[in-house]
Formats: C-alpha cells, sequence, structure tokens
C-alpha cells in the first residue's frame, strides 16, 4: 500500500484482512497484491478513519457481547436465528461492539506489532441506535487492528434497529442494526 508493505491477518481465496501501515498518506494511493498466480493493481482512497462493524455471519446483525452482572456475556441477535445462542439487548444494558477504521490511538498504537492492553481512540466515538444516542464508556484499540466499543443501550423500540458510529464525522456505512427487546 503507497508502495509499503501491508500487515496481513488472514488471507484466503476470496478474502484478504490486512492492516495498513502507519506512515501512508491519505487520499489516493495504489495498492498491489501479488500471489503465485500474478499480481493486481488498484488505487483507492485512505482516509484517517473509515469505521465499520464486525458484522455475524449474515452481514446484518453487528458482532456484539451482553455484559451479564454476573461477569460473562450473551451474544447479541435475534433469538432462534443462528447456529448458535444469541438474544436481543435490553434498554440499559451494556454491550460491547467490535470492528475496524476508528483511526488513531492515544497512545499511538503501531501497525503491524504485538499489541496487548487496549489504547483508546485519540477523537471521541458517538453511537446512536434507532436514532436515540448510546452513551459510550470506551471507544478504543485491544488489539492489532481490533477495536472495541463499550455503550449503554438507549430506550429503543423493540426489533432490528439502525445503531451508527461517527467519529471525526465519518460513518459507518449504512446496515448493521442491533436486535433490542
Amino acid at each position: 500500500i503507497d508502495n509499503k508493505p501491508a500487515y496481513l491477518w488472514v488471507v484466503s481465496p476470496t478474502q484478504i484482512n490486512l492492516q495498513v501501515p502507519d506512515d501512508s498518506a491519505t487520499g489516493p494511493v495504489s495498492v498491489v497484491v501479488t500471489t503465485p498466480s500474478g499480481t493486481a493493481t488498484s488505487t483507492v482512497t485512505l482516509a484517517a478513519q473509515a469505521p465499520s462493524f464486525s458484522l455475524l455471519g449474515d452481514n446484518k446483525h453487528v458482532a456484539a457481547e451482553i455484559a451479564r452482572p454476573n461477569g460473562t456475556y450473551d451474544l447479541l441477535g435475534p433469538s432462534d436465528t443462528f447456529s448458535f445462542f444469541t438474544r436481543p439487548v435490553k434498554p440499559g444494558e451494556t454491550l460491547t461492539l467490535f470492528g475496524v477504521g476508528f483511526g488513531p490511538t492515544t497512545p499511538a498504537v503501531p501497525a503491524g506489532k504485538v499489541f496487548s492492553g487496549s489504547a483508546p481512540t485519540a477523537t471521541p466515538v458517538t453511537i446512536t441506535i434507532g436514532g436515540l444516542p448510546a452513551p459510550v464508556s470506551f471507544s478504543g484499540i485491544v488489539e492489532a487492528g481490533l477495536y472495541q466499543i463499550n455503550l449503554t443501550v438507549p430506550s429503543a423500540p423493540s426489533g432490528d434497529q439502525p445503531i451508527v458510529a461517527t467519529i471525526n464525522g465519518v460513518q459507518t456505512p449504512p446496515g448493521p442494526v442491533v436486535t433490542v427487546q
């Protein structure tokens, strides 16, 4: 990316997950993918933030944990939809969401380096669920390339509610939902 090595963490026949090098410029940059079968080149636009939620296998419901008082958690999602147990979240419960692209942290976490601990995002993240603000208690990187956001669910109506994160004026792509009970 921009003539610098990217840090790979998943490579499959149909997908490559990577972490962009720290010193990459913002704006249009060249991306070169080289495999034993050949090389592909493209131009992409890099931004300081390009937030996106981690989603469950249906590519609709956010991947999230619902904190329980005993220190364990349940997975968020509609009941009886997946091959594993999920449940809707109730207003007032604490959610832990995951995603990528939420930008710089303080202290800075270097791309491609082993990391343990957490580092808050340099800019605050705001979240809405069903158009209502959800108080965020933490947003930051928790391992190389993975961001975590802890929030309290507002009094949103029951059902699948749209969830939107905003950081530095940049919003997550439309479509993800949170199932509220």
